[in-house]
């Protein structure tokens, strides 16, 4: 069954057998970079650190919300080398 187009590539995307969105091209650069949001321990912000060092600072607001989200997966276009 497809689902919303990928966020990454724009392809579709399936469902996987745990019901789960799934975009098979993609899988691996979510897999390698998994986004993980944390606390700047120095300026208390909201920060998004992907395994690979890449990282992006934004403030706890909903505009920073959209933003580090927006950046995270700008992150995973970069690395899937794909335009927005």
């Amino acid at each position: 069954m497809s689902c919303t187009d990928c966020i990454i590539c724009g392809g579709p995307r399936f469902l996987d057998k745990q019901g789960i969105p799934f975009c098979e091209p993609c899988e691996p650069v979510m897999a390698e970079h998994v986004a993980s949001n944390q606390i700047d321990p120095v300026t208390g912000e909201a920060l998004a650190i992907c395994p690979c060092g890449w990282s992006s600072r934004h403030p706890w607001t909903a505009m920073g919300r959209w933003r580090r989200q927006g950046a995270i997966e700008a992150h995973w276009r970069s690395v899937r080398q794909v335009e927005a």
